[in-house]
């Protein structure tokens, strides 16, 4: 694991608000900050479409449900985007799956 936060990848988080703390709890977002140094704070689709500079020096793309659609547009703006990690929840409560 990388430590030291220059070596890090540059990282931004857009999605919904609402969504983005249901989709990155607390324990993933603790995770995540000892693994990326964010570019900037997290940013929903409609700040992102207003202003795609904010990919501009991002490397990794942190999103999920309500996240941007990655047209020919934004990625121009995304020159040295790596990877694009996609989380989401089940809404549905998880059942014993030994009572089959």
């Amino acid at each position: 694991m990388v430590t030291d936060a220059a070596h890090r990848p540059s990282a931004l988080l857009v999605m919904p608000c609402d969504l983005a703390d249901h989709v990155y709890g607390s324990d993933e977002r603790a995770r995540l900050d000892r693994l990326v140094r964010w570019a900037g704070p997290d940013a929903t689709v409609e700040q992102l479409s207003r202003r795609p500079a904010l990919l501009a020096d991002v490397e990794l793309l942190v999103t999920g449900w309500g996240g941007p659609r990655l047209d020919r547009t934004l990625l121009s703006h995304a020159t040295r985007l790596r990877a694009v990690f996609y989380g989401a929840r089940g809404v549905a409560p998880h059942h014993d799956r030994g009572q089959r």
